[in-house]
């Protein structure tokens, strides 16, 4: 980047050191040309030749005609000045007319050569500047002055201007380094970060945006990919935890439905055998295998029933809701679970609610007693034998709550949520006390209530356990 910068400066130095160069040497060149111009003038037609700089006053006197002493004149050595103009006459042929009356620094052939010219001319050895006049009458008149002191100060310009130049150059490289400096850091620190989210550290922090608003403007947009990288890759992260959990619940699913289908299909599979072996010729065996045949077809048929409910997606019609009677529900179903588990101690405190005041919800009679079974089921499978079993009717202006209370060992509050979840158990053994389940009754729960705009709650019960209630919207 300092390259192409450094060279285009300094190639504008060097053009400007040259145009000064150029124009101070014509302009001395053109000083010296004036002044062999007047020194040109002789005592020619009434002219009176100009004093030239650091000319002898004796030499001028005595070419005009005045008596000058000869110890004023002084000898031929003192005459000689080597910034005095020399002055000559010379044929066609370049010979010096009457022998010469000044020093001749010039050999024969450039005193042809000059004699061949007219008007201003260069002589290199030695360096001189001449000035030939042709006149009609001798052939030509030379005036000529040393370039010595012209050359001298050409090379100290010249010597000047390279040293003032490199000067230049070093501060400008200076100033153009740090310049470029300060602009590159912010790019070069971005360019770091780059780096670094390239080799995976999505993590890194792009800080404020510094240094030009171009470098601060790329800056933002390095900040905000990497904003959404980290997002995306969280997404990432997150779909591959639920298809992980989606395995694991696929897993269980199949457990748990190969483990629930296995005993009744095995139970059926065996009646049939014992039939077939002729095992079963006693009347009262062939009469408990039919009824144990046919237990095991409900078991089958409730299982199949609860899985169709809660993957069908379908919910009941508004048109079949009715009035029903809570109270009239929940002895039902006490009534049904002192037959299916005999010796527990399942009470309920319906007979005398509200001094026998109706209490009736909008739904369906079946739905609501089938979801408040499973909940009183699953109070009976998770709990000891001598644990108490309540259900609790209570209601306000806008809906009616059924409970169902046990005195167990309760749900821990990060579960409530997940044995909400089809095929989910509270013990991971799927080993179960009675008749178990399939780890559907809550789920099923769940939806038969909220088909009919209710709703289920879990919560602690007072002294230990776990209360399950179920919210109603209450008939107008």
């Amino acid at each position: 980047m300092l390259v192409p910068v450094l060279i285009t400066m300094t190639a504008g130095l060097v053009g400007f050191g040259a145009i000064i160069d150029r124009v101070q040497y014509g302009d001395r060149l053109a000083d010296i040309d004036e002044e062999l111009t007047r020194a040109a003038l002789r005592v020619d037609d009434g002219l009176v030749r100009v004093p030239l700089p650091n000319e002898p006053r004796g030499d001028l006197d005595a070419q005009n005609g005045l008596d000058v002493p000869s110890d004023e004149l002084g000898t031929d050595e003192d005459v000689v000045d080597a910034t005095a103009p020399v002055q000559l006459e010379v044929d066609e042929l370049g010979g010096l007319v009457d022998g010469g009356r000044e020093p001749n620094p010039f050999d024969p052939d450039d005193l042809l050569r000059l004699a061949e010219s007219d008007g201003f001319v260069t002589v290199e050895s030695p360096r001189y500047r001449v000035l030939v006049t042709p006149r009609p009458s001798v052939g030509s008149s030379i005036t000529a002055l040393p370039l010595d002191d012209f050359d001298a100060a050409t090379s100290d310009l010249r010597r000047v201007l390279l040293v003032a130049g490199l000067v230049i150059v070093l501060v400008q490289l200076s100033v153009v380094w740090l310049l470029t400096t300060a602009a590159v850091r912010p790019v070069a620190r971005l360019s770091k970060i780059a780096g670094r989210v390239a080799d995976g550290e999505f993590d890194t922090d792009v800080g404020a945006p510094t240094g030009s608003r171009e470098v601060a403007a790329l800056g933002a947009d390095l900040d905000r990919m990497l904003e959404r990288i980290r997002a995306n890759i969280d997404v990432a992260h997150r779909s591959a935890d639920d298809a992980q959990r989606a395995r694991d619940d696929m897993e269980r699913f199949v457990a748990d439905v190969s483990h629930e289908f296995r005993t009744p299909l095995s139970a059926l599979r065996g009646y049939s055998d014992l039939y077939e072996g002729g095992l079963l010729d006693d009347c009262g065996a062939l009469d408990r295998a039919m009824e144990r045949i046919g237990a095991e077809s409900v078991r089958l048929h409730e299982l199949v029933s609860d899985m169709m409910k809660l993957t069908s997606g379908t919910q009941t019609s508004p048109a079949t809701f009715e009035r029903v009677d809570a109270r009239t529900v929940a002895r039902d179903v006490a009534d049904d679970l002192r037959s299916a588990f005999p010796g527990r101690a399942i009470s309920d405190a319906v007979a005398d609610f509200s001094n026998g005041t109706e209490v009736t919800l909008m739904g369906s009679a079946t739905s609501v007693h089938q979801a408040l079974l499973n909940v009183g089921a699953n109070a009976c499978q998770h709990t000891h034998a001598d644990v108490a079993i309540e259900i609790e009717l209570s209601a306000d202006a806008d809906a009616v709550f059924i409970a169902v209370v046990d005195h167990g060992a309760g749900i821990a509050v990060e579960e409530r949520e997940r044995v909400r979840l089809p095929f989910t158990r509270g013990d991971a053994s799927r080993s179960r006390v009675g008749a178990g389940g399939a780890g559907l009754g809550l789920a099923v729960v769940e939806r038969l209530v909220g088909d009919m705009n209710g709703s289920v709650e879990i919560a602690d019960t007072d002294g230990g356990g776990a209360t399950v209630t179920l919210l109603f919207p209450r008939a107008e």
